[in-house]
């Protein structure tokens, strides 16, 4: 059996995301094994009332809840469009003495106008607006022209209109329906806000060693190469780089966790 270093693992783990399972089962079935693991929540530092936080911004925040344990040594895993936090928060944690911070992506993605013009689009149609109108609003919402900020407020608000209706109709009196719709457009809201803060931005971070896990490796390298400067990348193939709870997912996991944190050749990423 692989042995695995002794580093902290924190897991970015926003939830389910459509079809793919939570990141969290790809710690496998004891996860204890493994070591220290914590799991963050991406969406806890997604949205601000006054204004959408940067990536740094969120990264030190999310250091400062590890408190004493942000010195490290940790390995920081993430998926989709976790990516660029995951970053962040390894630079920010290298900035604070971490040694080395080791960062295992799986399936990176870069969060453009499209991909949150889809995710919006999908949450107004599960709350019943019509297909029509759903394209309607996020083509003049969502265009090129529009302020990521600005158009990020009007999806929310559109939101919150339509839970409240939805439990209006369901019989609550007014009062209640708005506090309905608040609590259950807030987890919403925070994704939305999330992927909205990702827009136009680039975010250099230190050079760091990545462990690349995708089924379109080139693709991937593109990613990582927008997102921040990389050092080292070390790559592994991988059919299914989603299927979290696959037990061979979980052995190649456990095998990347035991590389070096900070190789100089890429090589050692062929299993």
């Amino acid at each position: 059996m692989t042995e695995v270093q002794t580093r902290r693992i924190l897991v970015l783990d926003s939830g389910r995301i459509g079809p793919a399972l939570s990141i969290q089962e790809v710690l496998g079935p004891d996860p204890a094994v493994l070591g220290s693991v914590t799991i963050i929540d991406p969406l806890e530092t997604a949205l601000d009332p006054d204004a959408l936080p940067g990536l740094a911004t969120r990264a030190m925040a999310h250091a400062d809840e590890l408190g004493p344990a942000a010195a490290g040594p940790h390995t920081v895993v993430a998926h989709c469009t976790n990516t660029a936090l995951a970053f962040a928060l390894a630079a920010e944690l290298a900035a604070r003495g971490c040694p080395e911070p080791q960062l295992v992506v799986f399936a990176p993605t870069l969060v453009d106008r499209e991909l949150v013009a889809d995710h919006a689009a999908e949450l107004l149609g599960a709350l019943g607006l019509p297909k029509a109108e759903v394209e309607a609003f996020t083509d003049r919402v969502w265009s090129a022209a529009a302020a990521p900020a600005a158009a990020l407020e009007l999806t929310c608000r559109r939101l919150r209109e339509l839970t409240t209706a939805e439990a209006e109709a369901s019989g609550f009196d007014h009062e209640e329906a708005e506090v309905f719709a608040a609590e259950l457009s807030e987890r919403y809201e925070r994704w939305l806000s999330h992927l909205t803060g990702q827009l136009d931005v680039t975010f250099p971070g230190a050079a760091l060693t990545v462990d690349l896990v995708d089924d379109d490796l080139a693709g991937g390298r593109g990613v990582l190469a927008r997102v921040t400067a990389t050092g080292t990348v070390r790559e592994h193939h991988c059919d299914s780089p989603t299927a979290f709870s696959d037990p061979a997912l979980h052995e190649r996991f456990r095998w990347i966790l035991a590389l070096p944190a900070a190789a100089s050749d890429p090589s050692l990423g062929e299993m």
